[in-house]
Order: structure tokens, then sequence, then C-alpha cells
């Protein structure tokens, strides 16, 4: 770190504060940003923040994410607003960017209901750099981050154009009624973690695969892992989906041979009735979404079991159809590998700029004053 800085406590540059709650009956469908633990969840008349501010998800799952609101927002109890900040002094997406180096992981409390409290970002100090070198930092780091968005943006496009080509070739319903039971086998046998040659695998749970994408993010191997349970080994040929919620519905394709959560499903295609990229957009339609949702059992954890999931119907067109679309896959997939492949360069490259620039190691004299506006 640059030794000129200076190090200051969070708490004697800000005042982290929760307001008070807004009950979601309340909320409108249009008006000012309300800001829930995960970013806008609705609008409401009234605003209790008329500027931009830091907030900090305090509660649940998701506890640490930092973000910068939206002027004239409302920000509930869900998470930590940071007011007071002397912005004459401290350039707010210095801030943000510093709290996202540090992280918040040692001052989480709780185990059933994760949490961040005042008390816990007493402890919280950052560098704060002349006001100039802030301002210098967050331009270089909000460029990176403005493509890392590009790409992630373009990855999303590729997807959609899958999504609306399965529509246009086999939304019409023409084909054979089938039973999804009859051109699938689902993974019996639960393997043991922690046994050879499983604990040198992959382990895939739910909250491993992208909604998006449908990318393996994340990934650990299985001994590195809390695993206790038996778990399911798949390989390339299977596709994964996740079978309860909140990660009902997610649907993965990997190639490689691991083990997954027992709320995954490795489903494997009789490859002579159903292509696998067919299948693997199948699961992905509106049709079979809804039925799923539809036929969850458990109330209070929705889950699709296994007799449910085979008794799904579905028009299964001629495999030479199916192939057509597969071809159309393969060749999406390549051009959407290599966004990926650029992706994980550029989210490296952000990774070594905030490495080396809290450390006061990166070359600021030709970086131009970023004009403060946020979101810029």
């Amino acid at each position: 770190m640059s030794f000129n800085w200076q190090i200051e406590k969070l708490i004697n540059i800000s005042n982290p504060k929760q307001w008070a709650n807004l009950p979601i009956s309340k909320l409108l469908p249009s008006g000012h940003s309300v800001y829930g633990a995960n970013g806008i969840i609705g609008f409401y008349s009234e605003y209790n923040h008329e500027k931009p501010v830091i907030a900090i998800t305090c509660r649940g799952a998701t506890c640490g994410n930092v973000l910068i609101t939206e002027p004239k927002s409302y920000i509930t109890s869900n998470a930590m607003v940071l007011d007071d900040v002397d912005e004459s002094k401290y350039y707010l997406k210095f801030l943000l960017y510093a709290l996202k180096k540090r992280g918040f992981k040692d001052i989480i409390s709780g185990t059933a209901q994760p949490q961040i409290t005042r008390t816990g970002l007493e402890k919280i100090q950052i560098p704060l750099p002349p006001l100039d070198e802030q301002i210098r930092i967050a331009s270089v780091l909000t460029r990176a981050e403005k493509l890392i968005a590009k790409r992630k943006e373009t990855i999303k496009s590729l997807n959609k154009v899958l999504k609306s080509t399965f529509l246009e070739m086999f939304g019409d319903a023409k084909g054979t009624s089938t039973l999804l039971g009859s051109v699938i086998e689902v993974q019996n046998g639960q393997v043991h973690p922690k046994d050879a040659p499983y604990s040198e695998m992959y382990h895939v749970g739910g909250a491993n695969i992208e909604p998006e994408t449908g990318e393996l993010i994340n990934l650990q191997l299985a001994k590195f892992e809390n695993l206790i349970s038996g778990k399911y080994l798949f390989t390339s040929e299977h596709i994964l989906y996740s079978k309860i919620r909140p990660y009902l519905n997610k649907v993965a394709v990997p190639d490689f041979t691991g083990i997954c959560s027992a709320d995954i499903y490795p489903i494997k295609p009789i490859t002579s009735l159903i292509n696998k990229q067919f299948l693997r957009f199948l699961l992905m339609t509106r049709q079979f979404l809804a039925y799923a949702d539809n036929n969850s059992d458990r109330a209070n954890i929705p889950k699709i079991n296994r007799k449910a999931l085979a008794l799904f119907s579905f028009s299964l067109p001629t495999i030479s159809l199916q192939a057509e679309f597969a071809a159309i896959a393969e060749k999406v997939e390549a051009i959407k590998s290599k966004y990926t492949q650029s992706l994980t360069e550029l989210e490296n490259l952000y990774g070594s700029l905030s490495q080396r620039a809290f450390k006061g190691e990166l070359d600021l004299s030709k970086v131009p004053l970023a004009n403060q506006v946020y979101g810029e």
C-alpha cells in the first residue's frame, strides 16, 4: 500500500445507518427507486435519500454486496447506508471500490441469518489517498467494469439468440407427443464426496450454476467443500438440472466429470431419440418451467421429483430437425466461448488493476480526472 496514504475507520468518515423498512404491499409500479437487500425492488412515492449513497446489503445470503444508489431513492432496513460522507474529501466511487476490495467476510455475524451490524462496521478501515488520486483510481476501475459488463451483455445476447431460434424451429409444437421419461436417463446411486476419486473432482451445487448463461462458476474440489451427504456422479454426457428452490430450473451442460449436489438431477439424453442441445433448451422453455413450478412438492422448499419430471409431456421433433438446431447451437456456443474467455481475461485484468491500485503501484499521472458523475 502507498506509504503516504492515510488509513481511516469507516465509522469516522461516514455514519452507517439502517433506515425504516417499507412493506412490499406499499411498493408502486413507478416513482422513486426502492432498494432492498439486492438492489432495486420496486418504487415508492417518497424517498429518504436525495443524493446517491453507498448501500451495503446487511441481511441474508447476499450480505456484503455494496453499491451506489440512484438519486432520490428510498433505502430499506435490509441495507446499511453510509450517510454523511464528506464528498469534498472522499469520492463515493473510490469508497465503493475500496469496500469491494476489502470485503466484509470477517464482520458478518449470524448463522441462520447472516447480517452486518453497525458494530461490525466499526472494525472496517480503508486507505484514503488524496481526492484527485481517489478519482483517478475510480476512473480506471470503472472503465474496466464497463468492459466486463459489455462482455456479459454480449454473452447474454447470444443465449437469447439460441432461445429464440429454438422457439422459431419448435414453437409450433410439431412432432410426436412424448413423455420426457422415455427419452432420458436420470443418474441413480449416490457416491460419497470424501471417497477417492470423488474427492478430487469438482463439486457442483445450485449456487454454482449461473442462471442467465448456464455457466458453472466458483467451483471447488469436493475435498475443499464441507460435504457430508451423498452426491451424484455426472459426466460430460449429462445435463445438470437444479430441481429445488431457490435454484429450481437452472440448467448447465458440463464438459467434465464431477459430482453434484443431491438437489441436482444429472440427466442423460438417449441420443438416438433426443439431441442433447435440444434437451437443454427444452428444459428452459416456458412450457417446462411452468410445469416444474406447478408440479413441485414440498410447501417450504418446492422441489420437482423424478416421477413428475418423467411425466412431462412435449412434442418431440424428428432427430434430423433436432440435429439442425444442434449445429446452429454449436456454432453460437463456439462464439460464446471466445467471449467467455475474453470475459475471464477482463475479470483477471480488473483484479490485477484493483490489487495494484490499492497498493499505490498504478501510474495515475496520465489518467484524466473523471467528472464526478455517478455511473460514469
